[in-house]
């Protein structure tokens, strides 16, 4: 039976037991979702939204460490996303 993954969220079998698993999981959605995207409106949004992808995880990155990090001279705490 499909669930969802506790940690990541995707559809699974069972848990996905390490972070590289989660990652390796969202991967995947990210590219069935451009292959639905590419069908919905063609080759040059999908060439566009894939050359964007890394800029946009480079920046993610950089955001958690900044939160995360012991270089950073005025750590934020995470959001409250509770409203």
């Amino acid at each position: 039976m499909l669930m969802s993954c506790p940690f990541c969220g995707t559809g699974t079998d069972l848990p996905h037991e390490t972070q590289e698993a989660c990652i390796a999981a969202l991967h995947s959605e990210i590219s069935c979702m451009r292959r639905v995207v590419e069908r919905l409106n063609g080759p040059a949004f999908a060439e566009a939204s894939a050359r964007q992808a890394p800029a946009f995880a480079e920046a993610s990155a950089r955001q958690a460490a900044d939160h995360t990090s012991g270089d950073n001279p005025n750590p934020q705490p995470p959001h409250d996303k509770r409203g």
